[in-house]
């Protein structure tokens, strides 16, 4: 039978461990990503319902990564016509 220390000394070092990553995760600078193919031929005002929220994080220190695409736009055009 293993003594009951052991299994302390287990749980202190999950908990020292989950510690050091939340200190890890603190300090790392948090990121958004958004991306639009939109299907018309430029983004619309239904874009902002998607951006409105992404200005707002971007002022309370978020990394913002976007990408806008048009390849569903070139592969639906050229395909289905």
């Amino acid at each position: 039978m293993t003594p009951f220390y052991v299994y302390a000394l287990i749980v202190l070092s999950v908990i020292c461990r989950i510690m050091d990553v939340i200190s890890e995760l603190e300090k790392a600078r948090p990121a958004v990503y958004l991306g639009f193919d939109p299907t018309a031929s430029s983004l619309h005002l239904g874009h902002m319902t998607a951006l409105a929220p992404l200005l707002y994080l971007a002022r309370n220190g978020f990394e913002i990564i976007g990408l806008v695409t048009s390849f569903f736009n070139m592969y639906t055009n050229e395909y289905t016509s």
